[in-house]
């Protein structure tokens, strides 16, 4: 569900506005949170599909709940206290809290592998994260006097989850940049929806290019390479070899 929301954003943009609209934006705004904006973002579309089916009356509505539940090892009664005294009342029940944390994270990091995805989300926030940038008006000292987040230094951890995600290769060129492989290159850590652009400083914002594509690029706004990074690829030799019949005896 949350990639139809990010792939067709135009259709659920009265949503989109309650999450991210007026003052709201701030939070995009903050230079590379451990809980990113799409952590945020999912935990938002999580909490509501989870309770959508609340105050109907209708049991078949809550099934999602009622699995969630079950998973969280939580007793089905919950469901009563939820619908008589609401969301608030869960968040000190550690079983829930722990079910709720790990349920967004591992969505985050389904999604985290599709950069295409991410772009999208992206651009989707980078509207937001303009028009606040006008609202604050230079008195925002994350934003330049042209109302667009500065560049921000990128923590370590950051570039790791990158390198990692990514394969250790410029997502454009598929040039490897290992240093054991390639001791002279160096990697670069390239806002996908430029700052210029209405771009975060965010985790889900940033691929890895080589110096050179990285040069070229610019500030311009590129559509990102959709591949994902192969664990081993297949070719045909490949298929050739592992169809070879092993020798008599063997």
């Amino acid at each position: 569900m949350i990639f139809n929301v990010v792939r067709q954003g135009s259709a659920f943009a009265r949503n989109l506005e309650e999450l991210f609209g007026d003052m709201r934006a701030s939070s995009l705004c903050n230079p590379f949170p451990r809980f990113s904006n799409l952590h945020a973002f999912i935990e938002d579309v999580v909490t509501d599909i989870l309770l959508e089916g609340i105050g109907t009356g209708r049991d078949e509505d809550c099934q999602i709940l009622k699995d969630f539940l079950k998973h969280a090892g939580l007793p089905t009664d919950t469901l009563t206290v939820i619908e008589e005294r609401g969301l608030a009342e869960m968040w000190g029940e550690p079983l829930w809290v722990s079910a709720h944390e790990n349920l967004v994270e591992e969505v985050f990091h389904i999604l985290f592998r599709d950069v295409g995805l991410l772009s999208r989300f992206n651009q989707l926030t980078s509207g937001y994260i303009i028009r606040f940038g006008e609202y604050v008006d230079g008195t925002d000292t994350r934003f330049t006097k042209r109302g667009r987040l500065k560049r921000q230094h990128v923590p370590q951890i950051i570039k790791n989850a990158i390198f990692h995600r990514d394969g250790g290769e410029c997502r454009s060129c598929k040039r490897s940049l290992d240093r054991i492989v390639n001791p002279e290159v160096t990697e670069r850590y390239d806002h996908i929806i430029p700052l210029a652009e209405g771009g975060a400083n965010d985790v889900t914002n940033l691929q890895l290019l080589c110096e050179e594509c990285n040069s070229a690029k610019s500030s311009r706004l590129d559509p990102v390479s959709p591949d994902y990074f192969r664990a081993y690829p297949l070719g045909a030799s490949s298929y050739v070899s592992d169809a070879t019949p092993p020798r008599r005896g063997a």
